[in-house]
């Protein structure tokens, strides 16, 4: 209990002391906790508003969900204490002697490997911290004793400070920096961490990618961030934008003729010539729910769009007969010969019927016999008046009957017809004016002597004006809804849902062009002596020996513009545009340039003009 109450008085005054345990951090016991406030935190961007408490640390940059310190309570432990980076922890390890100093490292627990036994039987554990800013940097921290019996209950995604950590030899083939404390006290908890998380992608198997990723940074990994920039990047075309969009899965100058014609320019003869348009599929695709719903309503354009839709399609003859392209000259001979032909063969079917009825009156009734008269074919009468070609109606309906009188009109009838009256009809005849009646003249004339003088329409106009100008009728008019707030909020969430998708691109944006290099897989032939991606054709056709390996691309650009992926520390050959040799490091994304400023195209002493033969290199 001595030796406790000690400890505690020290806690309050730190001193320099790397060995000892009075000099420790320690987390407060939980009655102290409940009366310190947590910090306020100042968000970069806004965010929806929590439920739970949310605190930026200072020191180890990240933002706290329900912090068990105050930022008082962390800065009186920092004092006199040097904080080193997570990340820069392997560098400083190896540069510096940190043995004699007093310091501290944040990080967050990101993995818990499952306790393990020694060969005593006693049992210790494992933890994975990363800090959340490199990603590619991970630290691992062995719990032995005292450490591993309080503290291997600690949830992952815990953010913790370690105070002056032993650094223990490296395991044979791996390059992981492992570390160890020898108290409880000396591990710090501060709070969970609200930005750890996963990739939020899939794998191509389907699974969920297990990446590790800081969410406040962006939400996918290294691997997957450039498949959904694509993917974002297809919704909306943009000026200037890196990624123009092209057809996935499609290689350059890979595939038949016809596609390459298709997909892109090409160049012949010393002349480029654009790119062919697809062929159009005469498949139709499906009516969309949108375009029924238009459809529906009884607007011109979809009544003429039923109209045509409804329209049968031409089918061909039974016969089998083709239609043949003839010239307008060609047509108009064939329609006049036609013509000339059918009247023809009127005036023959005229002379015909003129010589039946003259025969016909010529001989006398009488003297016919009886066969003669009876063998005689009659006359048509039931297409009299018509002439060949001519269409015939043969429509046996009723006629059409009236139209009955509206309601409205049959009510008025009932009604005058109840009260026994009746309409009577004006004498079209009639020459002197109706006078009307003398009692309804004498009510006008008394109703007129009655009644105020009507004031002049200028003073009423000049009164109206008034009245519109006055305090009252301004307040009415300047007067709002008081669900006006609703109107707001529309807009506000109009705003939000635009701009979301454009701040969440420009994240990923921003971690593709902080990626300079990642860790992939590659081949090596030793026959052709070369490392690339994957083998060549020949090289599994002819089964050299190659064999797969870890590596990490990098990516370069040059002063012209031009880029590289790159196995190697450095390319090994020039610029295939300029010839120079002039290589620098780069990100994943090419960098966006806008329009040149004022400042950049201003030439303070006008365009310079070569004098002398020199200046002109």
């Amino acid at each position: 209990s001595v030796q406790s109450q000690s400890v505690g008085d020290r806690l309050s005054q730190p001193m320099r002391s790397s060995g000892k345990i009075n000099n420790t951090m320690t987390s407060p016991p939980p009655s102290k906790m409940a009366g310190v406030a947590p910090p306020i935190a100042r968000q970069a961007t806004p965010r929806p508003p929590s439920t739970q408490d949310v605190a930026v640390e200072k020191f180890s940059g990240l933002r706290l969900r329900r912090p068990r310190l105050s930022s008082v309570e962390i800065e009186s432990k920092m004092a006199n204490r040097r904080m080193i980076k997570l990340s820069q922890l392997p560098d400083r390890l190896a540069k510096d002697n940190l043995e004699d100093s007093d310091w501290v490292t944040f990080a967050v627990v990101i993995n818990k490997i499952t306790p393990q036994s020694k060969n005593n039987g006693k049992t210790f554990s494992i933890w994975k911290l990363n800090d959340l800013h490199n990603l590619e940097v991970n630290v691992s921290l062995f719990l032995f004793g005292t450490v591993h019996t309080d503290l291997w209950k600690t949830d992952t995604g815990t953010v913790i400070g370690i105070l002056n950590p032993n650094q223990m030899k490296n395991k044979e083939g791996s390059n992981e920096l492992s570390l160890t404390v020898d108290h409880p006290q000396k591990v710090l908890m501060m709070g969970e961490a609200m930005d750890f998380g996963t990739c939020k992608a899939k794998k191509k198997n389907g699974d969920s990618c297990t990446q590790l990723v800081n969410m406040y940074e962006c939400q996918f990994c290294q691997y997957h961030v450039k498949a959904q920039y694509k993917k974002m990047s297809s919704k909306r075309a943009e000026l200037q934008s890196s990624f123009t969009g092209s057809a996935p899965g499609k290689v350059k100058n890979r595939g038949g003729l016809r596609e390459r014609l298709c997909q892109g320019d090409f160049h012949y003869g010393g002349m480029s010539s654009l790119a062919c348009a697809p062929s159009v599929s005469g498949e139709v695709s499906g009516c969309t729910d949108d375009f029924r719903s238009l459809m529906s309503m009884p607007t011109p354009g979809a009544l003429n769009i039923k109209r045509h839709l409804g329209q049968s399609k031409p089918t061909a003859d039974s016969s089998g007969s083709t239609v043949q392209s003839i010239s307008a000259s060609d047509l108009l001979k064939q329609q006049k010969q036609m013509h000339k032909q059918r009247l023809e063969a009127r005036q023959k079917r005229a002379e015909e019927i003129q010589k039946r009825y003259a025969t016909a009156s010529e001989v006398p009734k009488g003297s016919s016999p009886p066969e003669r008269r009876l063998s005689a074919p009659p006359i048509p009468t039931l297409g009299r008046g018509f002439s060949e070609g001519d269409d015939i109606l043969l429509d046996m309906s009723p006629p059409p009957r009236s139209k009955s009188l509206s309601s409205a009109k049959l009510a008025a009838v009932r009604k005058l017809q109840a009260k026994g009256g009746a309409i009577v009809k004006d004498d079209p005849n009639a020459v002197k004016r109706k006078r009307s009646d003398s009692g309804a003249i004498s009510a006008r004339v008394e109703r007129s002597l009655t009644s105020p003088e009507e004031e002049p329409a200028q003073k009423r106009r000049r009164e109206q004006l008034e009245y519109i100008q006055s305090e009252e009728f301004q307040r009415i008019l300047n007067a709002k809804s008081s669900n006006s707030w609703i109107m707001g909020e529309v807009e506000a969430q109009a705003m939000q849902d635009y701009f979301d998708p454009l701040v969440q691109k420009e994240k990923l944006e921003e971690k593709m062009r902080g990626i300079r290099e990642m860790k992939c897989r590659a081949v090596t032939c030793k026959n052709c002596k070369y490392t690339h991606f994957k083998p060549a054709d020949r090289c599994v056709e002819e089964k050299h020996d190659y064999h797969w390996h870890d590596a990490t691309k990098r990516f370069f650009k040059c002063p012209c513009g031009q880029r590289k992926i790159c196995l190697a520390r450095l390319p090994t050959a020039a610029c295939s545009n300029c010839g120079l040799f002039k290589w620098e490091r780069d990100g994943m994304l090419k960098e966006k340039k806008g329009p040149k400023i004022g400042g950049e195209l201003l030439l303070t002493r006008g365009e310079e003009q070569p004098k002398f033969l020199n200046s002109m290199k």
